[in-house]
């Protein structure tokens, strides 16, 4: 009972699924009520496992589970998102151990996930903060080595999209003979015509 209540009232949460496609819930504990899901929505497999997984992360995730069974592992660690009922994301940590019968065969994996989204959102804004560090630096050794303002202009274009990681950027001087436009000068990353737009 002691184990019990610190599990629900933990961001831990215990699962059993069968090793079958979808990964169908034989048990899960009932703090999986964070997600939005009740237990019995789980265990009557109207909501299959898979299907709490992100979209983006399932074929990772399954792919990994295969190369894990091939090398042998009992034991694992896995890191992806999960969707809540209502449409947001949550982090877990996921880590499984493989249920075999007498024939060796794998018939139930046994997990506890994890909710790490605070420790995600931290490192993402850690991440950021990173590049835009280094952008400024790189910029600045650019400033300095520059002979001509148009290569200037490029570089730092190019440096926000591919260090910086934004998925566009340009430069652009107002237009003195034409009051209120702007005309472009420089730009790197997926325009789109966005630039024309701007010149209409």
């Amino acid at each position: 009972r002691q184990a019990n209540l610190v599990v629900e009232n933990s961001p831990a949460m215990l699962f059993r699924w069968r090793a079958e496609e979808g990964w169908p819930t034989v048990f899960v504990s009932h703090n999986v009520k964070q997600l939005g899901y009740s237990p019995a929505e789980l265990l009557s497999g109207s909501t299959r496992f898979d299907a709490l997984i992100h979209p983006a992360d399932l074929p990772r995730v399954a792919d990994e589970l295969r190369a894990r069974l091939q090398s042998g592992s009992e034991h694992f660690e896995q890191e992806y998102r999960l969707l809540t009922r209502d449409g947001a994301t949550r982090w877990v940590d996921d880590r499984t151990a493989v249920e075999r019968n007498a024939e060796g065969e794998v018939t139930h994996y046994q997990a506890i996930l994890i909710d790490i989204s605070e420790r995600k959102r931290a490192e993402q804004a850690l991440s950021r903060a990173n590049r835009q560090l280094r952008v400024i630096s790189d910029c600045g050794q650019a400033l300095i080595r520059a002979e001509v303002e148009s290569d200037l202009l490029r570089t730092v274009c190019s440096l926000v999209v591919e260090v910086g990681g934004y998925r566009m950027a340009w430069v652009a001087y107002a237009d003195q003979e034409a009051p209120r436009k702007i005309r472009p000068l420089a730009h790197a990353g997926h325009e789109a015509g966005y630039l024309d737009a701007l010149q209409r």
